[in-house]
């Protein structure tokens, strides 16, 4: 029959017989020897009376025992294990109902993953594990207290130790090996040697602009009045002397060669009527001042027949165009502008169809810019104190921060006698040879001007040490001492490098092995 719910009977069980019923043991207890041996030959034993003894099964409810009698110890080892009884209730009809039925503490088992056999694990941990393991029964379960999963963990650390102790000393001898003893002043090889002196070219290094040469520069203006017919040049096309830059239709132009015909006429009248009034004097016919007054009027005539083909030289007409100018058989009014000099076109401010004058303003509109980009000015900016460093005809060196590999190299060719009130600063000029055409108008360069010779400290590369941001030397201090020293740096001078502070002639600084020594000067 199973097992009633503890501490309650259902209402719906169905009535039971008279006879006492026999309630199984719990699971997983372990039975007593002994237990129950009366019903070994067969037949189940009589109840006895209220009051007396009955068999094992009630010695262990606490029934029946008599009285001055101690209960069998049979059942001593297994009621360690087992809850006490609870007090007695009443039954249902004959039948005993326990007040709960819970099953009793287990035995102790071991813990998961843990071997029980001191024989598995490993020998510097089974000193450890040997009191902490259950002893293993005859039927296989441990009866000893069980190894917790917490206390093997906690074991751990204690595991890794033993071995890392149970290294052998080959071990941490090949350990030792491995590891390269630190440098001492005492097992490093060094040289040590004084700076050196040699001589290098000084220059002053400032920033500057470049320009067009002024000198090789030419500025086309409007000569006459007019509007612009053609424009027959490019920006950036290179002309020649002569060439056709505009055409321009101008009144002026017309006025000039009328002038000049009138003028032509004007010398042919008078030198006639000088030699009429020549005539007539050597003949008595007029008196002397008649030929003074012809004389004056032909030299009148000449001077403005010559003013007036200048101003026609001076629109662009040649002398081989004043003939026909003079014949009247030319009487246009169109002027071809053409280019003054040789060079490239930097600059166009004119279009066909507009209108130009001439002498309207102080500041004439330039129609045309023609430069020779050959050469090119460089202007640099040289603060008051390095101006007495500065001399006419010293070497310049010139470079581009968009191109640093390009160097120009010119001379300095003026030094400007006034002060920028603002920067402070005095104009240098100088004009630097443009190969490649790569200095254009306005753009900023650096310039480096040679202004003589000095005698500088240097050191080997070997010698210099940077850590930290820090750059250093090794010093010599004495025999076997060393120290450092910080310096300052230049640039480098036949494979050595410049120092500028930190030493002095007299120092030794160690220049072979003072690597291997830095760490013994720290």
């Amino acid at each position: 029959m199973g097992r009633h719910t503890p501490g309650r009977v259902p209402a719906h069980r169905p009535r039971q017989h008279l006879r006492r019923g026999r309630q199984r043991p719990a699971a997983r207890v372990r039975p007593q020897p002994g237990r129950d041996r009366a019903h070994a030959r067969g037949g189940r034993p009589r109840r006895r009376a209220a009051g007396g003894g009955g068999g094992a099964g009630a010695r262990r409810r606490g029934r029946g025992a008599e009285p001055g009698r101690q209960p069998a110890r049979q059942g001593a080892p297994a009621a360690r294990h087992v809850p006490a009884q609870g007090p007695a209730r009443a039954g249902h009809r004959g039948v005993r109902v326990p007040a709960r039925g819970p099953e009793p503490a287990r035995l102790p088992r071991r813990a998961a993953h843990v071997s029980r056999d001191l024989a598995r694990a490993p020998p510097h941990a089974r000193r450890l594990l040997g009191r902490a393991l259950p002893a293993r029964s005859r039927r296989g379960r441990a009866v000893g207290k069980s190894v917790s999963r917490g206390g093997l963990l906690s074991l751990l650390p204690l595991l890794a130790l033993l071995a890392a102790c149970n290294r052998g000393p080959d071990t941490a001898a090949a350990t030792a090996k491995a590891e390269p003893a630190a440098p001492t002043r005492a097992n490093v090889s060094v040289v040590v040697a004084a700076p050196k002196l040699q001589e290098r070219a000084t220059s002053l290094e400032t920033s500057g602009k470049a320009q067009f040469n002024e000198e090789a520069l030419a500025r086309v203006q409007a000569l006459v009045t007019g509007r612009v017919l053609e424009v027959l040049a490019r920006p950036g096309e290179i002309v020649e002397p002569g060439h056709r830059l505009i055409v321009i239709d101008s009144p002026d132009l017309g006025a000039a060669k009328s002038d000049y015909a009138k003028a032509v006429a004007d010398v042919e009248r008078a030198e006639a009527a000088q030699r009429l009034a020549r005539e007539l004097f050597e003949v008595r016919a007029v008196p002397q001042k008649d030929v003074r007054e012809a004389d004056n009027d032909y030299r009148k005539s000449v001077a403005e027949r010559e003013r007036a083909a200048a101003r026609l030289r001076t629109l662009g007409i040649g002398a081989e165009q004043l003939p026909a100018i003079a014949s009247r058989a030319d009487t246009g009014t169109r002027i071809v502008v053409a280019a003054p000099r040789a060079g490239v076109i930097v600059e166009r401010n004119v279009t066909p169809g507009q209108v130009v004058a001439y002498g309207q303003s102080d500041t004439p509109l330039n129609l045309f810019v023609i430069a020779d980009v050959s050469t090119m000015w460089v202007v640099a900016d040289v603060y008051e104190p390095d101006v007495p460093r500065v001399r006419r005809g010293q070497r310049v060196a010139v470079t581009l921060p968009c191109c640093p590999h390009d160097r120009f190299e010119g001379a300095v060719d003026y030094i400007s006698d006034v002060v920028d009130k603002e920067t402070r600063t005095v104009k240098v000029r100088a004009v630097v040879p443009n190969h490649g055409r790569a200095l254009k108008a306005e753009m900023f360069v650096k310039v480096a001007i040679a202004t003589g010779v000095a005698r500088v400290l240097t050191l080997p590369q070997s010698a210099i040490h940077r850590e930290g941001g820090q750059t250093y030397v090794l010093v010599e201090r004495g025999k076997d001492d060393y120290a450092r020293k910080p310096v300052q740096l230049g640039g480098e001078l036949n494979g050595s490098v410049e120092i500028r502070e930190g030493v002095t002639p007299e120092d030794r600084v160690v220049t072979t092995g003072s690597i291997l020594l830095k760490k013994a000067t720290k």
